[in-house]
């Protein structure tokens, strides 16, 4: 791409607002880089969880139901805190798109073809929203989708983001902007950094530390993308975590009320 052109950008959103820091991240594009966001695709899904969905969903979550409760109730912290798009300087001029994705068979989310549609004349997209995506929305930007991982995909694939390096006493914690694939947590990387949290009393902390270090790396990733770089394909693919049960609740617990003595 010569340095004459444009590139356009798109951002796959959850909703009306982010948290400051994807905020941040966003803005940096557009300061660091050539590229314009100029296209939103904005979850506009409407379904409402049941009374019967949310019992099945506790059910689920079983010893991490009433940890998920607390955390939920508790006031965002500030890198958290959640930004109106309006607000953000970088996205003032996109065109908006509004859908509501579609479950597929088994895995992940598609997005309907006119969402798919919209993405086509972009250079690259950058994933914020639709959890799990696949399908033709991957394909559809020229050089296709970045996502951040907040994990270094050849150790800690899925979720949730630090919290079980923080249970597992690691002392770093990797950060990865991949361009991602149908298979979860498993794409090309164009950027990774490490963070220390060894000291880290908290699983609060940990996030901090790992969204706040994470906020120049997309620019950097786009940029990289952009300009034809190659990327970095992981020499192995780590294991998968989902929401904990059983012990490493426990685990999470003790260290938590020892980091808050």
């Amino acid at each position: 791409m010569s340095s004459s052109e444009q590139p356009r950008a798109g951002v796959l959103l959850s909703g009306e607002t982010v948290p400051r820091w994807m905020a941040r991240a966003l803005q940096l594009v557009e300061v660091e880089t050539n590229a314009t966001i100029s296209r939103l695709v904005i979850d506009d899904s409407t379904t409402e969880r049941g009374p019967v969905d949310t019992v099945q969903r506790l059910v689920d979550l079983r010893e991490w139901a009433p940890f998920a409760a607390a955390i939920s109730l508790r006031s965002d912290p500030y890198f958290a805190e959640s930004i109106p798009i309006e607000e953000i300087p970088a996205l003032t001029d996109a065109k908006r798109t509004y859908c509501e994705p579609v479950d597929t068979p088994g895995f992940g989310q598609e997005l309907p073809e006119s969402a798919v549609a919209d993405l086509e004349p972009l250079d690259v997209a950058i994933r914020f929203g639709f959890g799990i995506l696949v399908g033709d929305a991957l394909t559809a930007p020229t050089k296709g989708v970045l996502s951040y991982h907040h994990g270094d995909l050849t150790e800690y694939r899925g979720q949730p983001a630090g919290f079980w390096e923080f249970v597992h006493d690691e002392p770093s914690a990797g950060i990865t902007v991949q361009r991602i694939t149908d298979e979860l947590d498993a794409g090309e990387i164009f950027a990774y950094e490490e963070v220390d949290i060894d000291d880290a009393d908290t699983w609060r902390d940990v996030r901090r530390r790992l969204y706040t270090t994470s906020e120049p790396m997309l620019a950097r990733a786009t940029r990289k993308l952009l300009w034809g770089d190659d990327p970095r394909e992981p020499d192995e693919l780590g294991d998968l975590y989902t929401l904990p049960k059983g012990k490493p609740v426990l685990s999470y617990a003790v260290k938590t009320a020892k980091g808050y003595l």
